[in-house]
């Protein structure tokens, strides 16, 4: 707090004018528990300039310390072992990811083949889809001058 108030001076003394003194030392301390000293030193080396931090604002200059952030990190999840009836749940939902892999697998210009047929059907393509097939299947775009 006293570093605080020789950087800032009057501003940081205004921050809280007409509070006890002591509430607000209670209140920092009770905000900042759990902050290492490395995070505190930090956030007092790495000050902003125009205006003196409020407690939320010093704790998260605290918390932008990289290892402070690190040591705040949650441990990775631990996966469960998965039940029969989830087994069979998952075989079920990626049976067609796995059948359109396998399906690519044999034809991998299946998709183009698919656009080009729902062309022919006379559904509307994006002009990206259209050039996209023809790329694929190595087949020119029609040209006006074709038609006549």
């Amino acid at each position: 707090m006293s570093k605080l108030a020789l950087t800032y001076g009057v501003r940081f003394h205004d921050l809280y004018a007409g509070m006890a003194p002591e509430m607000v030392r209670r209140n920092w301390a009770k905000e900042l528990d759990g902050v290492s000293s490395e995070g505190i030193k930090y956030a007092l080396r790495n000050l902003p300039e125009k205006y003196p931090p409020n407690v939320l604002e010093f704790k998260r200059l605290c918390y932008s310390r990289r290892d402070e952030a690190q040591r705040l990190a949650l441990p990775p999840p631990k996966p469960r072992a998965m039940s029969p009836e989830d087994k069979v749940k998952l075989a079920k939902a990626m049976a067609p990811i796995r059948d359109a892999w396998a399906a690519r697998e044999r034809d991998p210009r299946a998709w183009a083949r698919k656009l080009k047929q729902r062309e022919l059907m006379c559904e509307p393509l994006t002009l990206a889809q259209r050039d996209m097939w023809r790329a694929a299947l190595r087949e020119a775009t029609p040209t006006p001058e074709a038609d006549e």
